[in-house]
């Protein structure tokens, strides 16, 4: 590909293309600066959360850096919410106008990296457009909670950007930023442990080191993969910690394999065609349709081989597929964390390989064929304004958590886990019988989920039918022992009873296994505090 010389690009096209991808942003996610809080995580990120709550304090510091609090060591996402809490006072806007910001700067980001790398600017403003308005960005951009997404790319991508200045300079101050960023990229979201593996993709194409320099791009990168293996292991204890990583018995290894070749498939088609887009996809385990199954694997296999193939004529499709499937691997269900089959914020950075894939086809066949400069144009236009509509379609459900969830269930099938968070929204706004019918509507999916029987028993006990809430806490125990707020809502429910003996021994057991579940507490001491009453009058 010809290389066009830096000092072609003039100011005045850097000020434009920042305008574009500035008004390209705004114009999308402007909307979200009068979003809600979404129910899903935002409690356990920010609004329920009382060190977050407190803002940037020494107390919060501390606890930033030493807690797994929610299965993450990710001290630099805790840091940024303490930030906006502390700048905005807990407004949901300021969040996300921190979120907007991030995803604006990591546009322009794309475009630099681009553009270092290749010193082609038209094919690296379009790639950073795309990037820009890309629907399957929408869930990490809308969503506070995925502060990780939008926080952990963007020094994803300045370590990026300093590894082709540390190619061009040979100063140790880029090998230091990239160390740096690495660092923070990884302390925002552990996800970016595919660091080491994409720059040794650009040591590849464009940067060609290896037929220069040998093994020596390996070898320089030893510091960084040592810090991602390190992160790496510490997520596994966190998610095992809390209880994150699933078993075998529960998603046998074919399923996860089966599973993820199958998503590699679904997520190339979305990022194609990215439309019936929801907060949640339900793991299918082993039940994806044999069709399906053949032809995901064919397609994975096909193009897998022609990447290889290519390596030496178009570096820029090896380079850009592998980079999609790289980035995407620690969160394609082999180490299986969660319940999901799939999730559209995972592609907020692997997108960039499936971009650089079509951008750059565009621009090698414009090189050989001028004549078709005008169409090439016209059609990244209208893609550019296609993506956008269906961007600001897509931010519009994120509004709030019914809407929401109401557009996920209109868009997939069987999704028990959304009738249920639909069910706790309705339930935590007062509407109680509409509640019920998506419990139960998530019960007729699969009746073993836990949290459709605890929603249930906290709707009963909420209407003082105590027996009926205490049934269904013990059938959520039954099916799921672990589920700590089954067992508060049981000791509730026996406490309205007058089971004082069976609310407190169930307590203690909430306590032993949470020692800062805060209710728990002040309901034990409640308990003693009334029997010692009785017992001194």
């Amino acid at each position: 590909m010809r290389i066009a010389n830096p000092s072609q690009v003039s100011c005045a096209q850097w000020v434009l293309a920042v305008a574009l991808i500035g008004c390209a942003v705004l114009g999308i996610y402007a909307q979200s600066l009068g979003f809600d809080f979404i129910d899903l995580d935002d409690g356990v990120y920010v609004t329920q959360n009382p060190r977050v709550q407190a803002g940037l304090t020494a107390d919060s510091l501390r606890w930033a850096f030493q807690t797994l609090h929610g299965g993450f060591w990710i001290p630099a996402t805790w840091l940024s919410f303490m930030a906006d809490q502390s700048l905005f006072g807990g407004d949901a806007w300021g969040f996300h106008l921190t979120n907007l910001f991030l995803h604006g700067a990591n546009s322009f980001l794309v475009l630099w990296v681009f553009f270092l790398f290749t010193r082609n600017f038209r094919p690296s403003l379009v790639a950073a457009l795309l990037f820009a308005v890309h629907p399957l960005h929408v869930e990490s951009v809308a969503w506070v909670s995925e502060r990780k997404d939008v926080l952990y790319a963007f020094f994803f991508l300045i370590a990026m950007g300093a590894h082709g200045k540390y190619f061009q300079t040979g100063k140790k101050f880029w090998a230091g930023v990239i160390l740096g960023a690495g660092t923070l990229s990884l302390a925002a979201k552990p996800m970016a442990v595919s660091l080491p593996a994409v720059l040794l993709l650009l040591d590849f194409w464009p940067l060609g080191r290896f037929k220069q320099e040998g093994w020596r791009p390996v070898w320089e990168k030893t510091p960084l993969i040592g810090l991602c293996l390190v992160f790496g292991l510490l997520t596994l204890y966190a998610q095992n910690l809390y209880q994150g990583i699933q078993g075998l018995e529960q998603f046998p290894l074919g399923a996860r394999l089966g599973n993820a070749v199958y998503s590699y498939g679904v997520y190339v088609w979305k990022s194609l065609w990215p439309v019936g887009l929801g907060v949640f996809y339900p793991h299918p385990g082993l039940n994806i349709e044999a069709a399906k199954a053949v032809a995901a694997g064919l397609f994975f296999a096909v193009t897998c081989s022609l990447a290889w193939r290519a390596r030496q004529k178009a570096p820029w499709f090896t380079v850009g597929w592998w980079l999609f499937i790289i980035t995407l691997l620690p969160v394609m269900g082999l180490v299986q964390s969660g319940i999901q089959g799939m999730a559209d914020r995972f592609m907020y950075l692997p997108v960039l390989g499936l971009i650089m894939v079509v951008v750059w086809a565009g621009a090698w066949l414009w090189e050989r064929k001028p004549l078709w400069e005008k169409p090439m144009t016209g059609m990244a236009c209208a893609s550019i304004i296609l993506l956008s509509g269906l961007s600001v379609v897509q931010a519009g459900y994120w509004k709030n958590s019914i809407s929401l969830y109401t557009h996920t269930l209109d868009v997939t099938e069987n999704n028990y886990m959304v009738h249920e968070f639909l069910g706790s929204s309705l339930a935590a706004r007062g509407y109680n019988k509409e509640a019920v019918r998506e419990y139960e509507k998530a019960l007729a999916i699969n009746p073993f989920h836990g949290d459709a029987l605890y929603g249930l028993g906290c709707v009963a006990v909420n209407q003082g039918r105590f027996e009926e809430g205490a049934g269904r806490f013990k059938a959520a125990l039954a099916v799921q022992p672990s589920h700590i707020e089954a067992l508060y809502g049981l000791a509730t429910a026996q406490m309205h009873l007058g089971r004082v003996k069976e609310a407190q021994l169930n307590l203690e057991k909430v306590l032993s296994k949470n020692p800062g579940h805060a209710a728990a507490q002040k309901n034990l001491h409640l308990l003693v505090a009334r029997e010692y009453g009785r017992r001194t009058d």
